[in-house]
């Protein structure tokens, strides 16, 4: 299969420029700077909320964004039903720390 570096669509075998802009297409796409960047980042500490439909919805925001994120707990929230005191903390990838913390609107003290 070939692909359109500029489109990323997918061409037949036998097809050599794509019909829509007219690039040569390449056989394999090279990731896109940002996808390598967010890969090989660290994760690092975005806020910690008290519950789990909270950090659903921050989750949800950052993902429409294209934020990718995950929670972690102490192992306690939820057991046996009970709701956990110590909160869930959301992480972010640290090279979009700071767009992550405007779409939330946090305020660095």
């Amino acid at each position: 299969m070939s692909w359109c570096p500029k489109c990323k669509c997918e061409y037949r075998e036998g097809f050599t420029s794509c019909s829509d802009c007219g690039c040569e297409l390449v056989e394999v796409l090279e990731p896109e700077k940002d996808e390598e960047i967010i890969e090989d980042d660290t994760p690092v500490f975005l806020i910690s909320v008290s519950d789990d439909f909270e950090a659903r919805i921050i989750e949800s925001k950052l993902n429409a964004f294209g934020i990718p994120s995950f929670k972690k707990t102490d192992g306690l929230n939820g057991i046996y039903g009970f709701t956990g005191t110590s909160g869930i903390d959301i992480y972010v990838p640290s090279m979009l720390l700071e767009d992550a913390r405007d779409l939330i609107d946090i305020q660095i003290k």
